[in-house]
């Protein structure tokens, strides 16, 4: 008898992937103990192997031989086809069950062990990435400039409790020291100045910290500095702060605890039993910046659930951040504040004798003279017109300045002096400049674009990040960007929603009525412990990963859902026909179920916005080159505008649209 070269393919890939199947099968943790994988697996590889040659032996009516050879036999071929297939479907069940039996004592020894203070690992962990993130982001605002000590007095009014006296400084300040008369001897005395760290531990606050600023203040700096503290402590100690963005919570109207729980889950895959069980011994030690984030409509509700969440549990310390402006507006349109907190500072604007010493300190001559002139640059140093502090004695216009002077443009405004920063940035002169200074310097810096050449023009840059301030201040998205995360709604024209409408209508029509069951269990067992956003794109990375993962478990099972119903019906099947078909079906597991139909949207939604000359091809590239002009700062996957206040210029800005051809 004479076999055709599609038999020998059909039974060689239908090996194949029963082997590719038990290998990756075998690096399942619950599988690898399991004593009885080797023959179970050896069974399902052998009835992979002979199912599809015996039904083709069965349904090839024109192979004479393979007739000959079946013979009378025809029926009991068909009950051995039809018991091997049963045989395979129970190796299945039992090894699905394996699986989820795994899966339940796991969660029972993972709640045993939490219930004792357990998950360490977890914990050292979280702390790890905790401290890469605040080092990351402090190194990023100081740059090479001079450090401004941040000046901050008690509003007890603000919150309860009792007042506060003196200053408090963001560093320590040197102690006032006395000289005796009698003997010569240096005496310390004690002030009432003292660091943001000791103002948390004041026995008055107890860890229940409200800090309030202007735009630009310092309260980021402040929390970043507060947080380094208690992370260093940390080493010697149960607590675990950790920086939350309030401006997540703003559309969740969930309890605070709840919403913690989630946002750990999501930035780290930190199981909810173990944040949960955190909470309930006291560790998880929330420092909740930007509550002026959260939408208008719901920071009341916001507020009262700080509050709840605060008195829930008696000393729970928690620090929130909150511009003072917005606050006293929650506080008058609802009467609500933040009671449950012990204490509250607010940062101090800085004074024309800091404002000098800064740039004396930066050496910078040219700008303490510039100040001199009150028609010129010296209004930076009046009181606004609208009523707010003198434009340097806020911190962040102080750093800016520094950066952006130019003796041959008028800076008077707050509008002007971020537009002369923004075209210092981008501008080509410094681009060169930049680079070679680092050459100088022998600094080894990898460049994202091999030369300035080769870096998006002014033009482009600022209207690509004007686009995305305004998609981030029209939904109402925080200051942390993640390019996954890009949203359907951000398409402006009515055909790039009805395209991308019609290119994924299309995707989820592939993949309607497929089984999911033992294939969404075998991708729960693949996830891991812990994890950290530490890339662009990283989500979408990890889901086009799991489609051929996917694709190739779910092989056989194509194979089964082909052939069974055209059996049943008694339709002929050729090699090439049920090949082809089976690798389809497979592949659309793979992108239903592994992770490819939000790939695969995610593109769509790209190419879409990129050919509407709203986002550069390389997304991610371009945004780390706007962090390398300090434009943008990366944190992890994630990029945010260096601050609120150049995300809010960048909508304002008059920026003319790239021509598309429709």
């Amino acid at each position: 008898m004479s076999v055709s070269w599609q038999t020998v393919l059909l039974v060689v890939s239908a090996g194949a992937a029963a082997q590719i199947a038990a290998f990756l099968l075998n690096g399942l943790e619950p599988v690898r103990d399991f004593p009885g994988k080797n023959p179970l697996f050896s069974r399902m590889t052998a009835a992979f192997t002979s199912v599809p040659l015996l039904v083709t032996l069965l349904t090839n009516t024109d192979a004479n031989d393979a007739l000959t050879i079946v013979g009378q036999a025809r029926t009991l071929c068909w009950i051995l086809v039809g018991g091997v297939t049963l045989a395979v479907l129970y190796d299945a069940e039992q090894l699905w069950r394996l699986l989820r039996k795994a899966q339940i004592q796991e969660q029972r020894e993972a709640a045993e062990k939490i219930a004792v203070g357990y998950a360490p690992q977890t914990r050292q962990k979280l702390l790890q990435e905790a401290r890469r993130q605040v080092r990351q982001r402090l190194k990023y605002a100081y740059g090479d400039q001079a450090l401004i000590n941040l000046v901050m007095r008690s509003q007890q009014d603000k919150v309860s409790g009792t007042e506060i006296e003196g200053d408090v400084f963001l560093v320590p300040q040197p102690k006032q020291q006395l000289e005796s008369l009698k003997d010569g001897r240096r005496l310390q005395l004690a002030n009432s100045e003292e660091t943001i760290l000791e103002t948390f531990d004041h026995e008055d606050v107890a860890g229940q910290l409200l800090i309030l600023g202007a735009p630009g203040s310092g309260k980021t700096t402040t929390l970043l500095n507060l947080a380094e503290s208690l992370l260093i402590r940390a080493e010697d100690s149960v607590e675990i702060p950790y920086i939350f963005e309030l401006s997540t919570w703003q559309a969740k109207r969930q309890d605070i605890a709840g919403w913690l729980m989630a946002q750990l889950k999501f930035e780290h895959n930190i199981d909810e039993a173990v944040s949960r069980q955190w909470m309930l011994d006291g560790q998880l030690l929330p420092l909740l910046d930007g509550l002026d984030e959260v939408n208008a409509a719901h920071q009341q509700e916001c507020v009262e659930k700080i509050n709840a969440f605060v008195t829930g549990q008696l000393g729970r310390q928690t620090v929130v951040c909150c511009r003072d402006r917005e606050y006293d507006q929650i506080t008058r349109r609802s009467g609500v504040r933040l009671n449950a907190l012990n204490g509250a500072l607010r940062l101090q604007p800085l004074d024309v004798a800091q404002v000098h010493m800064y740039f004396e300190q930066m050496g910078r001559t040219d700008i303490l003279l510039a100040l001199q002139d009150a028609e010129g640059l010296g209004a930076v140093l009046q009181p606004r017109e609208d009523g707010d502090e003198a434009l340097l004695s806020i911190p962040l216009f102080l750093q800016i300045l520094a950066i952006a002077y130019d003796s041959e443009k008028r800076i008077t405004t707050k509008s002007a002096l971020l537009n002369a920063y923004i075209s210092r940035r981008l501008s080509e002169t410094q681009r060169y400049q930049d680079r070679q200074r680092a050459k100088k310097k022998q600094i080894e810096i990898e460049w994202v674009y091999d030369s300035v050449a080769e870096e998006p023009d002014i033009e482009a840059t600022t209207r690509y990040l004007k686009w995305l301030a305004t998609q981030l201040n029209e939904n109402s998205i925080p200051n942390v960007f993640l390019i996954e995360r890009m949203q359907p709604s951000w398409l402006v024209t009515r055909r790039q929603k009805l395209e991308y409408g019609l290119i994924g209508g299309l995707i989820v029509g592939l993949t309607v009525g497929l089984i999911v069951g033992l294939i969404g269990g075998l991708i729960g067992g693949l996830q891991e412990p812990f994890k950290t956003r530490d890339k662009p794109n990283q989500g979408i990375i990890a889901s086009a990963k799991n489609v051929p993962i996917v694709s190739i478990i779910s092989y056989p099972a194509g194979i089964a859902l082909y052939y069974l119903p055209r059996y049943l019906t008694g339709q002929e099947v050729t090699i090439a026909e049920s090949f082809t078909v089976s690798i389809a079906i497979a592949l659309n597991f793979g992108l239903g179920f592994g992770g490819g139909l939000a790939v695969i949207q995610h593109i769509t939604l790209r190419w879409l916005l990129y050919r509407q000359g709203q986002i550069p091809r390389n997304y991610a590239k371009f945004l780390k080159y706007t962090t390398e002009r300090r434009l943008t700062q990366q944190v992890g996957g994630s990029f945010r505008f260096i601050h609120r206040e150049l995300l809010d210029h960048f909508e304002k800005m008059d920026v003319e649209p790239k021509r598309q051809s429709q």
